[in-house]
């Protein structure tokens, strides 16, 4: 087969412009719908990553506990949560009061001011965090073998 006859013999097959109209949409779909590789930061997925393996290993340890109610089987859970949770920081509070007496006349005046109180480790500065607030749960799906009979449904609620 030489190169000259291959267009010829591409150029035979019916609806060819359609078949390389869904190829090129394939791709085009799939480049489009490929998670970008370089996208966000480093610690905002570790933070991101964190969250995710806190949350399976609470519906991990659920699932475990409602398995052992008789007749449930093998139980899988769900949680969803309303936020990722938040972090609250340390701060310094710095509060200084000044009296001035002109005569007759007494001002006041009061100045705040709060700074965050970093930590260095590494060679990196990270706020130094007090507590941590857990998300609130929005809800919880159950799925188990045994739930078809009403007795054991009514003990997994």
């Amino acid at each position: 087969m030489k190169l000259k006859e291959i267009p010829e013999k591409i150029k035979k097959i019916k609806n060819i412009e359609i078949i390389l109209a869904v190829i090129i949409g394939l791709i085009i779909l799939i480049i489009y719908f490929l998670p970008a590789s370089g996208s966000g930061t480093a610690d905002n997925r570790g933070k991101t990553e964190a969250a995710k393996t806190d949350a399976c290993s609470e519906a991990e340890r659920l699932a475990q506990v409602l398995s052992c109610i008789k007749g449930a089987g093998e139980v899988t859970v769900m949680i969803t949560y309303e936020s990722d949770g938040e972090l609250v920081p340390a701060y310094q509070q710095d509060i200084s009061e000044t009296k001035n007496t002109n005569g007759s006349q007494v001002t006041y005046s009061r100045s705040e001011s709060n700074k965050l109180i970093t930590v260095y480790e590494q060679g990196t500065a990270t706020a130094l965090i007090l507590t941590e607030k857990k998300p609130q749960v929005k809800g919880v799906i159950v799925i188990a073998e045994g739930a078809a009979d009403l007795t054991v449904r009514l003990n997994l609620f």
